[in-house]
């Protein structure tokens, strides 16, 4: 009985050693993390796209062309592109509900009695100025912008120049590629107006209307003076780097803007805040007006 168990388990261990050797791959790499192989530059480029590294996206495709001349990368790039201008129209569709209140607040303003007023005042100026909009729309709408226009720029420069080569057997595919950025390139511009001007500085340019009138009306104590609390939020609503910004809204936004600056001079005198009124002169001086100075037509020409 004492020499049968040894024999037992032997054979037992064996065998289980002969079951693992069958089945090497189920639990040799059955702990390890799976790994994902990229193949190719598009493939790379959809991985950096997804995880959200857009501007590693681009760049990849662009530098793989260089490398390798296949219109393919070129393809794709618009194809990302069409990506970002789907989510430019989800952030306006959405930043516009978000909004909906507060603008329907401020166009009702003159229903509000007084001290209606001061509380739609100061909830609409935090609103614009939080991480919804004035964050969001300078860290992430606008760069983001920029950032489309920056890349398909530089493929409308390659298209452009392999286009113009006599020796290029892909002229259809060139043509094709030139006419769709072409059409993207007006569609960013018109995306970007919209939420520059609906979004982003049209509704600032509407309570700026709002807080004269609070300064004018809602007086401190010791005097008939425009009261400073609503100056400084007038102040801190309008940053001296916002001009470009206005400057590139919609031709309404800008003239309310204009008239905008003529009610606050009237409002607070021109010695008192000098440096806020140079502030305005500034940016409703600025010269780069409308979208069409950001992404000219003639580069999208081919």
């Amino acid at each position: 009985m004492k020499t049968v168990f040894p024999l037992i388990l032997f054979a037992m261990t064996v065998g289980c050693a002969h079951q693992l050797a069958d089945r090497p791959a189920e639990y040799e790499f059955a702990s390890q993390p799976t790994r994902q192989i990229i193949s190719t530059p598009i493939e790379l480029a959809q991985k950096n796209y997804t995880n959200g590294m857009v501007s590693e996206a681009f760049t990849g495709l662009l530098n793989s062309y260089d490398n390798t001349h296949e219109l393919q990368c070129l393809e794709f790039a618009a194809e990302l592109a069409d990506r970002e201008i789907q989510w430019m129209r989800e952030q306006i569709k959405e930043k516009s509900e978000l909004l909906a209140d507060t603008q329907n607040d401020l166009e009702h303003f003159d229903r509000w009695n007084n001290s209606s007023k001061l509380f739609v005042g100061d909830k609409a100026y935090a609103f614009l100025r939080g991480d919804g909009i004035e964050t969001f729309s300078k860290e992430h709408f606008i760069p983001r912008s920029d950032q489309i226009k920056n890349n398909m720029i530089k493929v409308q420069i390659i298209v452009s120049s392999e286009i113009a080569n006599p020796n290029n057997t892909e002229y259809n595919r060139l043509l094709t590629l030139a006419k769709k950025i072409k059409t993207q390139r007006e569609s960013v511009c018109e995306l970007r107006l919209r939420y520059i001007s609906k979004i982003f500085i049209g509704p600032r340019v509407a309570l700026g209307d709002k807080l004269v009138w609070l300064a004018q009306n809602d007086h401190p104590s010791w005097g008939w003076i425009p009261n400073p609390d609503w100056i400084e939020k007038l102040e801190l609503l309008f940053p001296k780097d916002y001009g470009v910004w206005i400057a590139q809204s919609d031709e309404r936004t800008r003239l309310d803007f204009k008239s905008l600056v003529s009610n606050i001079k009237n409002a607070i005198g021109a010695k008192q805040y000098e440096d806020f009124q140079a502030t305005l002169d500034l940016l409703s001086n600025n010269k780069e007006s409308g979208i069409d100075n950001w992404w000219p037509a003639e580069s999208a020409k081919q």
